[in-house]
């Protein structure tokens, strides 16, 4: 196994719901940007990554790069996607 440096980035991998055209152009992979979507609203009704994940593998929905999802995974789909998040309103103090 290739062992990277913490900060390591590779610069040709793609974040998940993009891909390259055939001419070499950046596009939406809607089928991803589906699966993004529903990752985040089950993140903003408070759903822990695990079950996130497991509710993923129940609609048979294929991860990144396999069939399988991984919580680390969901996470960093999250955090490359939190500004799509509704942000939460504080309240005025009574």
């Amino acid at each position: 196994m290739r062992k990277y440096k913490k900060d390591h980035h590779n610069p040709y991998r793609m974040s998940y719901g993009w891909r390259i055209s055939k001419a070499g152009f950046h596009m939406v992979d809607n089928f991803a940007r589906e699966n993004i979507m529903k990752i985040l609203v089950m993140r903003h009704q408070g759903h822990s990554l695990n079950h996130i994940k497991q509710t993923l593998e129940e609609m048979n929905l294929p991860g990144p790069r396999s069939n399988s999802w991984y919580c680390a995974t969901i996470g960093k789909i999250i955090s490359e996607n939190s500004s799509a998040l509704p942000q939460n309103k504080q309240q005025p103090p009574h």
